[in-house]
């Protein structure tokens, strides 16, 4: 049930008002205000969800009375009863936020609707909160089990599969983050700083979880979107400061990470470097001795990997590779980030000048990376549109010989619909994506693969129902798995069935 405030300076308009809506509606409190001040009041003690306000009422107005109770509580709804037909009266109330505005005389069946949708209105909010709040409680209860989950697959190097399901149930954003392991020398670590430094990573923005295992407490902060050296040396900051605080306690670093299965990698070298001497936390959070190779940018490796996508392509593969490489290259020193992104471009240039002699690349014109802002933004931007260039040029000259390319897809076809092939399987013998032969196809000859595949087992079955083989015989020989199957696709090409086909020339003989 709710409670309604009327706000009218008119005893007589007042009190008809109280008797519809007490006679019309079950109400937990109905209260009648005579005045902006006096409304006020009564609103401040009681708390109503709806009010019913006048706008010509003495002292402060109905509309200065919305505006005040607005302040106090956002959710209330207001029903506007006014003798005046001013816009700038309706203007004002819509721009407070008020559900409906009725002029007097008014209708009293229309009154009672207008009032009985803003109850319904109220108990839907009401509904739909109360089932936020228990969402928000289960979620909170489920999130200690959660991360526990994801904490034992990291350690116990579970493949990748099976981590990405883990974490997507605590976040789908983590892309990279770092292992921490703090060991006391002396007695348990209490749990409560455990808490204390988990939530210091959170506050910093960062998702933390955390687990005592065998006399180690263990911390994964993870990050859901790329940090920069910025963020690294404020965290390295916080990590040496965790150092000075616990002085009977080591602490364990591993470097951040930017692939999930190298989680556990991170996790090894921490608990490796327990036993270590300690080192300032910047250069363990950045240095990787078990695969320093592996962390720097290969940039032939990543030639071959661009150089691949070009040729089929692949426009998904692209993209994945280049927000990978970005993750790569935003963790390291501005001066090195320079030289490795020009390097690539450079190299990525030649390459395709090799490959592709026939086009002009000298229409790039390669600009040097300068980060002035944000590196989060700006360096993935530079490397898309650069490669992109690249990739536009390589793509404009195959449209070329579109032509070709589908005349090759269907001699594909026709010398492969008998067997079970696919659309992988064509893309893979001409060497372009999956993604791009399909949308070529469908651009050229407005068909998909699979009608295309369909309509040629079509045209060959129509040969062979003119001989005396069985309808379920030749279904098989032109591709078909199952008669029934075939009958469908037949019907649906030709308007009728197999057998229909097969008896009118039956009958002609």
């Amino acid at each position: 049930m709710y409670k309604i405030l009327i706000i009218e300076d008119e005893q007589i308009e007042r009190e008809t008002l109280y008797k519809i809506l007490h006679d019309n509606f079950t109400l937990k409190g109905l209260y009648m205000a005579k005045n902006g001040k006096e409304a006020l009041d009564v609103f401040e003690r009681e708390k109503p969800e709806i009010v019913l306000a006048d706008i010509n009422i003495p002292g402060i107005n109905g509309l200065e009375v919305i505006r005040r109770i607005k302040q106090q509580q956002q959710d209330t709804s207001f029903l506007v009863l006014s003798s005046y037909n001013y816009f700038e009266y309706a203007q004002e109330a819509i721009r407070l936020g008020v559900s409906d505005f009725i002029l007097k005389p008014y209708n009293i069946e229309h009154l009672k609707e207008v009032v009985d949708r803003l109850i319904h209105q109220h108990r839907e909010k009401r509904k739909e909160q109360q089932q936020h709040d228990e969402l928000l409680e289960k979620i909170e209860k489920i999130t200690p089990v959660v991360e526990n989950e994801c904490l034992y697959a990291i350690i116990s190097n579970e493949n990748e599969l099976e981590l990405k399901r883990s974490l997507r149930l605590l976040s789908p954003h983590i892309c990279s983050g770092f292992c921490m392991i703090m060991q006391s020398l002396t007695c348990a670590f209490h749990t409560t700083a455990m808490d204390t430094i988990c939530e210091n990573f959170k506050k910093q923005g960062y998702r933390c979880i955390k687990e005592l295992f065998h006399g180690l407490q263990i911390f994964f902060i993870l990050f859901e979107r790329p940090i920069d050296q910025q963020e690294v040396r404020q965290l390295a900051g916080y990590i040496d400061g965790l150092r000075s605080e616990y002085k009977d306690v080591v602490i364990g670093i591993g470097p951040i990470v930017c692939e999930l299965i190298k989680f556990h990698h991170s996790f090894d070298l921490a608990r490796d470097r327990l036993s270590a001497q300690a080192q300032p936390a910047m250069k363990l959070l950045m240095e990787d001795e078990k695969s320093s190779e592996e962390n720097a940018v290969n940039i032939a490796t990543q030639v071959e990997v661009f150089m691949k996508a070009f040729q089929k392509m692949d426009e998904e593969s692209l993209k994945k590779h280049l927000n990978q490489l970005s993750l790569q290259l935003i963790q390291e020193e501005k001066e090195q980030l320079y030289k490795d992104v020009s390097e690539l471009i450079m190299s990525l240039k030649n390459s395709c000048e090799k490959q592709y002699p026939e086009i002009d690349f000298t229409k790039v014109k390669i600009t040097p990376l300068r980060v002035t802002s944000s590196i989060h933004q700006e360096v993935p931007l530079y490397l898309h549109m650069q490669i992109h260039r690249l990739y536009d040029l390589i793509a404009e000259e195959k449209f070329r010989n579109t032509n070709l390319l589908v005349r090759h897809a269907i001699r594909y076809i026709d010398s492969n619909y008998r067997k079970q092939i696919t659309l992988s399987d064509m893309a893979d013998a001409l060497q372009v994506s999956p993604y791009y032969i399909s949308k070529l196809l469908s651009s050229s000859l407005n068909k998909t693969f699979t009608e295309l595949v369909s309509e040629r087992r079509v045209e060959a079955s129509k040969e062979l129902l003119k001989t005396n083989k069985r309808i379920k015989e030749i279904a098989y020989e032109v591709g078909f798995q199952g008669q029934n199957y075939f009958t469908k696709v037949f019907k649906n090409y030709t308007g009728v069935t197999p057998k229909v086909y097969k008896n009118t020339f039956e009958n002609k003989e």
